[in-house]
């Protein structure tokens, strides 16, 4: 949203009022949101699968919070741009968004998450953003071992939620869908 539909203009800082949460790894539509019909929109490539859903619901528990005189929501930092005219998302090593709201699946990551589509994807498709597993070599090089993935994962999720940006509640199914 920020670079396809111009919305980079309009990122301002979290104040004493606002808290925006640009959630890395996401995109304005996910594979979660069209669960079992994903075969219908005709996308050639992966669709994005990032945690978007869990965060939105750290974002709702945390406003709920707030609005009711509790403490103020965390403020993440914007996503981080490499360039301003054109807008341009400045990426990690591992092809994924910096700054954000973080989760696992940008931190301990098994692929590139992407808010922008595959190159040739339809109109529909280009909203879903896209999925790059990363190739057994790469796994093998950032983990070493699938305990040495789960240990990153488990460390990075356990620091989103210390940081309010995932519940406990959602923790259990994570770490299952890590596995």
């Amino acid at each position: 949203d920020l670079i396809t539909l111009g919305y980079a203009a309009a990122q301002q800082p979290n104040t004493d009022r606002i808290r925006t949460w640009e959630v890395a790894g996401t995109s304005h539509a996910d594979a979660y949101e069209v669960g079992a019909a994903i075969g219908v929109l005709g996308c050639t490539t992966p669709v994005n699968d990032g945690p978007q859903h869990i965060v939105v619901q750290a974002a709702f528990t945390a406003f709920d919070t707030w609005v009711d005189g509790g403490a103020a929501p965390p403020s993440p930092p914007p996503f981080r741009l490499s360039g301003n005219d054109p807008a341009t998302l400045a990426l990690d090593a591992n092809g994924n968004i910096i700054g954000g709201v973080r989760t696992p699946a940008v931190d301990a990551p098994v692929s590139t998450l992407s808010g922008a589509a595959a190159a040739g994807a339809n109109l529909i498709c280009s909203l879903f953003g896209s999925t790059t597993p990363f190739e057994q070599a790469k796994l093998v090089d950032l983990y070493h071992t699938k305990a040495g993935y789960l240990a990153a994962y488990r460390a990075r999720l356990d620091q989103a939620i210390d940081r309010g940006l995932i519940l406990k509640t959602d923790r259990s199914e994570l770490l299952a869908q890590a596995a």
